[in-house]
């Protein structure tokens, strides 16, 4: 009895099975990874938006009267925000902790911070020293990414919403004003957009 061998025709159509399932196997292992990249992007966008938001609570849950002089020697109120350069909000918080007070300088508590929005990026600048004697003396740290805009709005203690702060009909050498709440409106290129009220003691 003779061994029967494949046929060419057999063989071609192995191979073409073959390349048909490996096809379908490296697609499905593509679409597999994209979602997962995708996911992976998309987690770490919120895990950005969290700290933002938790950063955010810091800082104006310890929003303090305290007017600051700029570089210029101008005085800055507490708070001050206009979207006339880049929707800034600037402001002086307390509870800023020096973690090792015995092998550094003693320095205040009190800190400025301002939030604006350059390039799409969502900053959070902080100045070393409240009174600012040289220009420059900052950090800015990146909070969140693919920001397309970013809206202010300020509560006053009467009551009365305000789209920049101080109010335009205030007494101008209310220095030390500030807002009972600050609520920020985000909008994220993926994300939508997000609400967040921030109460002021």
């Amino acid at each position: 009895m003779t061994a029967r061998g494949f046929t060419l025709i057999e063989l071609l159509i192995a191979m073409v099975i073959t390349v048909i399932v490996s096809a379908a196997a490296i697609a499905g292992w593509r679409s597999v990874t994209g979602v997962e990249r995708s996911l992976d992007a998309l987690q770490t966008e919120i895990a950005s938006l969290e700290r933002t938001f938790l950063t955010l609570t810091r800082d104006l849950s310890q929003l303090t009267a305290r007017p600051v002089t700029d570089e210029l020697g101008g005085e800055r109120r507490a708070v001050e925000y206009s979207d006339f350069d880049g929707s800034v909000l600037e402001f002086t918080r307390g509870g800023w902790f020096n973690p090792a007070p015995e092998l550094t300088p003693p320095r205040s508590e009190l800190q400025r911070v301002a939030y604006r929005v350059e390039d799409d990026r969502l900053l959070r600048r902080s100045w070393f020293h409240l009174d600012r004697m040289v220009e420059g003396s900052f950090v800015d740290r990146l909070l969140l990414a693919e920001i397309d805009q970013i809206t202010w709005r300020f509560l006053d203690r009467s009551g009365e919403w305000h789209s920049t702060w101080p109010p335009v009909d205030i007494d101008p050498e209310a220095a030390f004003l500030l807002p009972a709440a600050v609520e920020v409106e985000l909008a994220h290129q993926r994300l939508g957009t997000l609400n967040r009220l921030f109460a002021v003691p």
